[in-house]
């Protein structure tokens, strides 16, 4: 199995006994548009759309991809390889410096 990160940071997985770094190696955006729904009362309220994906390889077997909450929502139906950062741990500054796993969408 591998895991490709395709995130702009590096991605510490935080083990019990161990810390893997998964180094950046490109990023997969995706392309997203706000359009209006509907109004509730005078309130606008918007859906996101997705467009082109750019930066993710096709699905290749034994690999997963660490991505970005949005490519991974773009294609939550469509792809079973995009992994996302889950439990995360946070400095005293509130960043991100690392995650206990990952999670499907």
């Amino acid at each position: 199995m591998n895991i490709i990160n395709l995130t702009p940071h590096d991605v510490n997985l935080l083990l019990e006994d161990d810390v893997i770094v998964f180094k950046s190696e490109g990023i997969a955006r995706v392309q997203q548009k706000e359009v209006l729904d509907e109004y509730f009362d005078r309130v606008p309220i918007y859906k996101n759309k997705y467009g082109k994906i750019e930066g993710l390889p096709e699905e290749k077997d034994g690999v997963y991809y660490i991505v970005s909450f949005v490519v991974a929502s773009a294609l939550k139906d469509k792809r079973n390889d995009l992994l996302i950062v889950t439990k995360t741990e946070r400095n005293e500054k509130g960043q991100i410096i690392g995650c206990y796993g990952f999670a499907r969408l």
